[in-house]
């Protein structure tokens, strides 16, 4: 047995501006202060400048010198070059996933779908955007040998937009629409 150890403090705040960026509470752009993350996290401002020199190597915040340290932004070049990147993939992984297991997909994505509505209804954006966030991709593509790490908990693998698979399925001819 393993005993696996526990992690720094300024780890937990690296995963913790990363959610951050990710789930959009830290926009692009924006500027952060170690005083004002270090009160909000209730610690010292050392595990916060440790944490944030980890995301500049990852390329999640930019310092700059003498004006201060904030969340990356994307140029126009970078954004249409990750759009077309992953309209490729996409498309490639949903035609996979028709012809692959068709019913687990149809079957996942309504379910993402219900999920997204009843957030929606309820006015709950957070909950709403955690939903979605499986629909970014929104494609279920079910490949077993995929590593766990990249799979949720049915095994499934999400990779595209509702309406897109709809919309390939139609194209699929040995495969029924979505809801028929």
């Amino acid at each position: 047995m393993k005993i696996e150890r526990p992690k720094s403090l300024t780890g937990l705040v690296v995963e913790e501006l990363r959610a951050r960026i990710i789930d959009g509470r830290l926009r692009l752009g924006e500027g952060l202060s170690e005083n004002v993350l270090a009160a909000d996290l209730g610690i010292s401002k050392t595990p916060v400048r440790e944490a944030l020199l980890q995301l500049k190597l990852e390329r999640l915040v930019d310092v700059l010198p003498q004006r201060g340290t904030y969340v990356f932004r994307l140029s126009r070049n970078e954004v249409v070059m990750i759009s077309e990147l992953r309209e490729m993939l996409e498309l490639a992984a949903a035609a996979a996933a028709i012809e692959r297991n068709h019913a687990a997909l149809v079957a996942r994505m309504s379910e993402i779908y219900q999920d997204m509505t009843k957030a929606h209804q309820a006015g709950d954006k957070a909950q709403y955007g955690s939903a979605h966030l499986l629909t970014i991709p929104a494609v279920v593509v079910v490949d077993r040998r995929l590593p766990p790490r990249r799979r949720d908990r049915h095994g499934l693998v999400v990779v595209m937009m509702f309406g897109e698979l709809d919309a390939l399925s139609r194209r699929c001819p040995r495969r029924r629409r979505i809801g028929e």
